[in-house]
């Protein structure tokens, strides 16, 4: 296929062939034309904590430093996170999540993690239970050895937004509870199995191109 012929399909040397790019449907559309839905291709980005940070006789909710993504497009976004933290027997960690700017919780969130009242993370009981976006969930700390957490849900907005880690230690403790430079969170855009990522305009209506 030469590069005249792009977008033109089983039908060649149609005149002024274009390409549209956009979430809603082209106003106009020739036979031979092509439709990249924006939304068709998924994108999978990270934040990774630049330094462990560390909570000291606080149980107030507080923006993490590091793990905080902005939503640049409308879509359904997956967040994982995974935390690896530690501190005093006596402190634990809470964890919750807050979304603004046009961002939604489209799923209750999955929470993994050692449970209330652990003394050691490599033989412990743990959680696991889904809860709401901004409910505080506690996880169990001990100061041996350092623990992980891993959480996951579904958010979605018409714009923009963002999605913000929150913690703090669930009981006042003089010893800090930190969250670990080895924590990180991915986020990935979905593709909704409804939408074609390239349509062709067949002379009628549009239809999904096939190669």
């Amino acid at each position: 296929m030469s590069k005249r012929d792009y977008g033109r399909f089983n039908y060649r040397g149609v005149p002024n062939g274009r390409v549209s790019t956009t979430t809603s449907t082209p106003l106009e559309g020739r036979r031979g034309d092509l439709w990249v839905y924006p939304g068709a291709g998924t994108g999978k980005f990270y934040v990774k904590k630049s330094s462990s940070e560390s909570v000291t006789s606080s149980t107030t909710l507080q923006n993490d430093d590091d793990i905080v993504f902005d939503l640049p497009e409308p879509g359904v976004y997956n967040v994982i996170a995974l935390l690896t933290f530690g501190g005093a027997t006596a402190g634990d960690l809470k964890v919750a999540w807050a979304v603004s700017g046009g961002a939604a919780q489209l799923t209750t969130r999955r929470c993994i993690g050692p449970a209330i009242g652990t003394t050691a993370f490599d033989n412990t009981s743990m959680r696991m239970t889904a809860h709401n976006l901004t409910t505080e969930v506690s996880y169990g700390t001990e100061e041996a050895t350092t623990g992980v957490i891993r959480e996951e849900f579904l958010v979605e907005t018409a714009g923009t937004g963002t999605v913000q880690l929150r913690w703090a230690q669930r009981t006042s403790s003089a010893t800090a509870t930190v969250l670990s430079s080895n924590t990180y969170a991915t986020i990935e855009k979905l593709k909704p199995v409804c939408v074609a990522g390239i349509s062709y305009y067949d002379g009628s209506s549009w239809s999904a191109a096939a190669f």
